[in-house]
């Protein structure tokens, strides 16, 4: 008979692996966080400060009047806000209509967005370029938006989730006098909450972060995004001061973190859901 001390003693190996995990993908950031806090005079010093005090934000305001930190931090909310107003509409009807209606040419269609998941940016960047050149809209908004308006990875997320309603449920809106736009937003997508905030995340992240893009696309500071400002802040350091570099490193990643721990819950549920099914 297993006693309730043999469980817990059982238990102990695992929370300590756990523990150990979680040390291991936590401690860059919490290294990144310590970095940034100290004089860039003390980010080399051995043996290394874990506990810098009294902290500084020295090296954060010299990060924010190298480079126009705040101008490209706008523009990486107005960027990724735009990708995300336009992409998650674009996708929701798409998987909509790949998991409801019976059309001609339907499989040979979904196969070609199932094979746009598989060719890397860098094979789309020049015709992309070439695009947005001849509609004359590089180095603005509409280059850095328009070419990410939708996204094949999440309409095969959202047409898997839109399968798993009944059938049932979407005749008896359309019986009741709901349109296929209301079925969408007032039926389905409550429904599949939990996959659109992984998809919604995933893309956040993505265009967040993104670097390539921003950079050919660009030619001034006026549209340019917070990655590109670390590569300035990088290539403009002749001493290399690590402090600064965290500093914007941190201006990146703080809202990145803060997404994904307000938003945390649905995307366990979406995989929880995903592995049940």
């Amino acid at each position: 008979m297993i006693t309730k001390r043999d469980k817990l003693l059982n238990g102990w190996p695992r929370a300590l692996l756990g523990c150990a995990i979680a040390l291991l993908f936590v401690f860059p950031f919490y290294w990144m966080l310590v970095t940034s806090l100290k004089p860039n005079g003390d980010t080399m010093r051995y043996p290394p400060e874990f506990f810098p005090w009294p902290p500084s934000i020295t090296s954060f305001q010299e990060a924010w009047t190298r480079v126009p930190m705040l101008r490209f931090a706008i523009n990486s909310v107005i960027v990724t806000g735009g990708v995300l107003a336009m992409q998650m509409p674009l996708v929701s009807m798409a998987a909509y209509a790949f998991s409801q209606f019976d059309f001609k040419g339907k499989k040979a269609l979904f196969t070609l967005c199932l094979c746009a998941m598989m060719i890397p940016g860098q094979v789309t960047f020049l015709p992309n370029f070439l695009t947005m050149k001849q509609l004359n809209w590089l180095d603005t908004y509409w280059a850095l938006i328009v070419p990410f308006a939708t996204s094949a990875y999440g309409i095969f997320l959202l047409r898997q989730a839109f399968m798993q309603v009944p059938k049932d449920l979407i005749n008896a809106a359309r019986l009741d006098g709901a349109s296929h736009l209301q079925v969408i937003f007032h039926v389905l997508v409550p429904i599949a909450k939990p996959v659109i905030t992984t998809v919604a995340l995933f893309s956040f992240i993505s265009h967040w972060n993104s670097y390539f893009w921003p950079l050919v696309a660009t030619n001034s500071d006026a549209v340019r995004t917070l990655p590109v400002a670390l590569a300035m802040l990088r290539d403009g350091d002749s001493r290399q001061s690590w402090g600064t570099l965290m500093a914007g490193n941190m201006t990146v990643v703080m809202p990145v973190l803060a997404v994904f721990l307000l938003f945390q819950k649905n995307l366990v549920k979406s995989f929880s859901q995903g592995a049940m099914k």
